[in-house]
C-alpha cells in the first residue's frame, strides 16, 4: 500500500475560515493580544462615500519572529500558540487558522512585523493573497528584512481591497461585538 500526503488547497483553506467580518478583524486583535501586546488599533481610511480606503489593525506585541514563521505561516489548523500557556489570560489564536480571516473582506493581507532578536530589532513582511491561500510570502529576498532599533516590537496587519465600508466600522453592531468579544480587557 502506498501511502500519499494530503495536500492543501486554496479553497480548503478558504471554506475553513470564517465569513463574518466582524468576526475575522477580532481574529487580529486577539492575534495582537496573544503576542502580549498593550494596545491594539483599528485604523481605517474612507473616502467621502464611506468605501474603505485602507484598514490596518495595529499591535505593540512581540511581533512574529522568523525562527517560527515556518510554523506560524507554514502550518494550517496548527499553531505554536498550542505550545502556549499564559497566566493573565487564555491564549485565543490556537486553531491556526485565523490569519486567513481576511478572506471574507479582503484580497489580500500583510504584516509588517518587528521583533526582537538578541540585543536587535529586527523588521521583516509577510503576505498572503486570497487568491493563492496555501503560499504566504516573507519577502525575504526583496530587502523587507532589515534591524530597526529605533522601533519598538509589533505587528501592522495591513488589508487590501477591502469590501466593507465605513458605516460597518461605525456601527452599532461592530462596536457592541467588540465590547462583547473584548470585555475581559475593559
Amino acid at each position: 500500500m502506498a501511502k500519499k500526503k494530503v495536500t492543501l488547497t486554496n479553497t480548503s483553506i478558504r471554506s475553513g475560515v470564517t465569513s463574518d467580518a466582524s468576526k475575522a478583524i477580532c481574529e487580529y486583535i486577539w492575534n495582537g493580544f496573544d503576542a502580549h501586546a498593550k494596545h491594539v488599533s483599528i485604523v481605517y481610511e474612507a473616502n467621502e462615500v464611506g468605501k474603505v480606503l485602507s484598514l490596518k489593525v495595529i499591535d505593540d506585541g512581540e511581533g512574529i519572529s522568523r525562527n517560527t514563521l515556518s510554523e506560524t505561516f507554514g502550518h494550517y489548523q496548527d499553531s505554536v500558540k498550542t505550545k502556549s500557556f499564559q497566566w493573565s489570560s487564555q491564549v485565543k489564536g490556537h486553531k491556526g487558522k485565523g490569519r486567513y480571516a481576511f478572506n471574507c473582506f479582503a484580497s489580500d493581507a500583510k504584516w509588517i512585523s518587528v521583533f526582537k532578536e538578541g540585543n536587535n530589532h529586527l523588521k521583516h513582511t509577510i503576505s498572503i493573497s486570497a487568491a493563492e491561500n496555501d503560499r504566504f510570502n516573507d519577502h525575504a529576498d526583496d530587502g523587507s528584512l532589515h534591524t530597526v532599533n529605533d522601533e519598538q516590537t509589533g505587528t501592522e496587519v495591513q488589508f487590501l481591497n477591502v469590501t466593507l465600508n465605513a458605516a460597518f466600522f461605525e456601527s452599532a453592531d461592530f462596536i457592541s461585538y467588540l465590547q462583547r468579544e473584548f470585555a475581559v480587557f475593559l
